[in-house]
């Protein structure tokens, strides 16, 4: 085996003039006594001035203790990292990233907040004032005018009576409906409770005082003959004796200012008789009372 020095120092890392680190790797140098004097005379120094190979440390100097380059090494530069207030590239990167995130998250929620505070408070306003709906009534004025021949039927006068929610103005003035001269020969019927009273009806009669006496117990405002005998009927339930044995009932309303009104009770029978105009036949009748049962 050769006794000339072998320098093996794999990873060897030293500063350079300017500033920078350079690393050995794979140092292998074997050189003979006459192979370092000659390399030291080319280099034309002595010593460790400019460059020589230490033999005690293993180690070759040169340019000032600078690592000098030998045949057979290899030197790989480490070059500085760039750094940005002190931190890495990525590392500020990210947080410049993050820092910005946070700002957008504080401003959405920021905005967001100040939306819903500002319809919450709209809805308590709301609240508070609520609208308000007035809603008048106006009275409907039904009246009835129907003539001596022609009108509603009884039925369709009472549907139309339930079907209107306003009070009702009866009417003074017109003609009811009277089924005259077709009521001719039939009966009226009236029950109170268990109680029933027959009328027999004839269109145009009336009655006249007997021995200067006048028949009418009172006058009653009827707008139909059937309400015209069911008031004899009641008079005489309440009196508890057949008073009132006949009735006239009279469609015109203006009877009511002149006579006091539209039915009359009678008291008496003997003095009947029945107009021969066909105006009067129309709107008037008399019931005289057969039974009550």
């Amino acid at each position: 085996m050769s006794s000339s020095p072998q320098v093996v120092q794999p990873g060897l890392e030293v500063a350079t003039p300017k500033g920078d680190f350079v690393k050995y790797s794979n140092i292998t140098a074997a050189m003979s006594p006459e192979q370092e004097r000659a390399y030291n005379e080319s280099l034309n120094t002595t010593g460790y001035e400019h460059g020589a190979y230490n033999q005690s440390q293993g180690q070759f100097k040169g340019n000032g203790g600078y690592a000098a380059e030998q045949p057979g090494m290899e030197v790989i530069e480490k070059r500085e990292k760039r750094t940005i207030c002190g931190l890495a590239t990525t590392t500020f990167a990210l947080l410049v990233a993050l820092i910005l995130v946070i700002l957008a998250a504080g401003i959405g929620g920021g905005v967001g907040g100040t939306m819903a505070v500002n319809n919450a408070k709209n809805s308590a306003k709301s609240v508070q004032n609520p609208a308000t709906v007035t809603i008048t009534a106006t009275p409907t004025t039904c009246p009835i005018a129907a003539s001596a021949t022609t009108g509603p039927t009884p039925s369709s006068t009472s549907a139309a009576a339930t079907s209107t929610s306003s009070a009702i103005v009866v009417p003074t003035t017109g003609v009811t409906f009277l089924d005259c001269p077709n009521l001719n020969g039939q009966n009226t019927i009236v029950t109170l409770k268990s109680t029933t009273y027959t009328y027999a009806t004839t269109c145009g009669q009336d009655f006249a005082g007997v021995d200067g006496k006048s028949p009418d117990i009172m006058a009653v405002i009827s707008y139909s003959l059937h309400d015209c005998a069911q008031a004899c009927s009641s008079y005489n339930r309440n009196s508890g004796a057949t008073i009132c044995k006949a009735a006239t009932f009279d469609s015109r309303l203006s009877n009511i200012n002149v006579n006091l009104g539209t039915c009359w009770l009678k008291n008496t029978t003997g003095a009947a008789y029945v107009a021969t105009d066909a105006a009067t036949i129309a709107g008037r009748a008399g019931v005289i009372l057969q039974s009550v049962s």
